[in-house]
């Protein structure tokens, strides 16, 4: 018996069905996450708040966070392991979102500094 399709149409209903969630419920604390899909946040014209703190996440990745960056008024994303180097540099060619919490947690010297008070110089 051929199921033609069925599980990649299975996998794109629950992957819609769990961006459609986060959209509505954004909010992911305390979770544990370590990283995001690069395309997490594709798809997702209406989200605007977006509650990511206390979570394990590491690197802020252009490619997953640019599709919303701009559009978010609200971004929470601190008590993270968020490591502020090179790979961070991308946040100076956006602007931050208009409520904005999240700092650096490695290297120790910049322990603590919000993202949005570093300097590309920082980021060596």
């Amino acid at each position: 018996m051929v199921r033609s399709g069925c599980e990649t149409d299975t996998r794109k209903l629950l992957s819609s069905y769990t961006k459609w969630i986060m959209e509505r419920m954004n909010e992911k604390c305390y979770n544990e996450l370590s990283h995001l899909e690069n395309d997490v946040f594709s798809d997702m014209p209406a989200l605007n708040i977006l509650r990511l703190s206390a979570n394990k996440i590491i690197y802020l990745y252009e490619s997953t966070w640019s599709p919303i960056w701009e559009q978010l008024f609200l971004l929470v994303i601190q008590d993270n392991e968020i490591r502020c180097d090179q790979h961070l540099k991308w946040i100076f060619n956006y602007e931050f979102p208009f409520t904005f919490s999240g700092s650096c947690k490695w290297p120790e010297h910049l322990r603590g500094i919000s993202l949005r008070h570093l300097k590309v110089t920082d980021l060596m």
